[in-house]
């Protein structure tokens, strides 16, 4: 980030904290803490979703676990 920020990067997404109404046991309220600490302010977007074209290269990069199928969208 440091490097970044020499080379004039001034946006990080550092993806997720806990939600608004979480609190102090919430398992990401540290990070959010953390996070906090570097000056940012929280955005909400729609999420990430993958977009999988192939059925082989999507079920090697989208690894199932915990029940999951591996299917994006279900």
């Amino acid at each position: 980030m440091r490097a970044a920020a020499r080379e004039g990067c001034r946006d990080f997404d550092l993806w997720g904290i806990a939600p608004p109404s979480s609190d102090s046991f919430h398992p990401w309220y540290g990070l959010g803490l953390f996070k906090a600490g570097f000056g940012g302010r929280s955005l909400e977007y729609v999420g990430a979703w993958d977009l999988v074209f192939s059925r082989l290269f999507g079920g090697i990069t989208y690894a199932p676990s915990h029940g999951d199928d591996g299917e994006a969208g279900r």
